[in-house]
């Protein structure tokens, strides 16, 4: 909220963005990100190691599902 507050023009989130790569997780990653209202076009996230805990396609999955919008 404070980078899209400041005008920021595009935003990186690095991994880390969980805390082992569970679907739920990033559930709640992707709503956290909704309300900050940052247009996806806008924003970058990289992950880390612990989003691939879970599983080898836990990031993949992720794209598909809650962080796909």
């Amino acid at each position: 909220e404070r980078a899209r507050d400041a005008g920021a023009e595009h935003v990186v989130v690095t991994g880390d963005l969980t805390e082992d790569g569970h679907p739920e997780q990033f559930e709640v990653l992707a709503e956290v990100l909704w309300r900050c209202r940052i247009p996806p076009q806008r924003l970058t996230l990289v992950p880390g190691n612990h989003d691939l805990y879970t599983s080898a396609d836990a990031w993949d999955r992720a794209l598909d599902g809650p962080l796909g919008p």
